[in-house]
């Protein structure tokens, strides 16, 4: 299945021709884990920020609210150690 923008020499695995993404690469050999969670299809319409910064004085993202697509339901979740967009 594609889950790409292009395709070079380089996203081909050589020894047995198949095609290599992210996925494949970072998720795919991990085990089953109950503190990640990947949505597709969701775009992060604000990032929450808790009132704290870390030792250089950023502020620290605590969640997000997001939603499929405009006027959709929106929904908000709080993250306990790191918020991650792609």
């Amino acid at each position: 299945s594609t889950r790409g923008v292009t395709l070079t020499s380089s996203t081909i695995n050589p020894v047995n021709q198949t095609r290599s993404d992210s996925k494949a690469g970072y998720i795919d050999p991990l085990p089953p884990r109950s503190n990640l969670v990947i949505l597709t299809g969701q775009q992060v319409t604000s990032v929450i920020f808790n009132g704290s910064t870390n030792a250089n004085g950023d502020k620290i993202a605590s969640g997000v609210t997001f939603q499929a697509s405009r006027g959709a339901t929106s929904y908000s979740v709080q993250a306990n150690r790191e918020v991650i967009l792609s």
